[in-house]
């Protein structure tokens, strides 16, 4: 299972979720793929740029 580090931006993203499938394998699902196509729904990780990245701390403020 990939730990949160490996899934790059998503892991402390506003929009992304982790989502762990029955054979034990974790995938980042793209909140914004929703409504937005130019996101995959599943995004390759790491994902080191991504211009809808939003900090999950700041939707706290």
């Amino acid at each position: 299972m990939k730990a949160s580090s490996d899934a790059g931006l998503c892991a402390g993203c506003l929009h992304g979720r982790s989502i762990d499938s029955a054979r034990g394998s974790r995938f980042w699902l793209c909140g914004r793929a929703a409504s937005d196509g130019r996101y995959p729904k599943y995004p390759r990780l790491p994902m080191l740029q991504c211009p809808g990245f939003a900090p999950a701390n700041a939707a706290s403020g």
